[in-house]
């Protein structure tokens, strides 16, 4: 789970972001910022199964694992505000929809309220 945003190098993670896997905490002090998304339409049997994601800005390492989410919680949506084609092209792709992300959280416009 590695891709390029501009010269940084994203680190792919099957433990948590800021542990490394023999349990002791990286030196890294940024903050960890996560995000939910749904992978299927709310008619599927599969609509509770929801990608979740967890990175760190500044070491760019990245967790990302299938979540439960219960069908009647509403998920903010990230992409809302893009034109249709754009918003396609990036909610297809897990990594693109992280750089997206991440821009928001660099630029100071990731919601302050949010968990």
């Amino acid at each position: 789970m590695q891709g390029r945003s501009g010269r940084w190098q994203w680190k792919g993670a099957t433990n948590a972001v800021h542990r490394r896997p023999d349990g002791t905490p990286s030196s890294c002090t940024g903050r960890i910022y996560h995000y939910r998304y749904r992978l299927y339409a709310p008619d599927d049997s599969r609509y509770e199964r929801c990608v979740g994601m967890s990175w760190c800005s500044v070491c760019r390492e990245v967790s990302q694992n299938l979540v439960f989410v219960n069908r009647d919680t509403v998920l903010w949506d990230a992409l809302a505000d893009l034109p249709g084609r754009e918003r396609e092209r990036v909610g297809l792709n897990s990594a693109k929809i992280r750089e997206r992300l991440d821009r928001l959280v660099r630029r100071g416009l990731w919601p302050q309220d949010f968990p």
